[in-house]
């Protein structure tokens, strides 16, 4: 089984961008969620796929 599929079809995603940024802060550096359209896009599914 994988993680997406859409019938019998796994999707190809490419993004020419991480989908996190990456943020200095008084500790050192965290990664924070990115705010690019496919991020934005795609963070829904893979919430309900965490859940299921």
């Amino acid at each position: 089984m994988t993680l997406f599929q859409i019938g019998d079809q796994r999707p190809i995603v490419v993004s020419n961008r991480l989908p996190v940024r990456v943020v200095r802060e008084e500790g050192g550096v965290v990664q924070k969620q990115g705010a690019g359209r496919l991020v934005t896009a795609m963070a829904p599914v893979l919430k309900d796929l965490e859940d299921s």
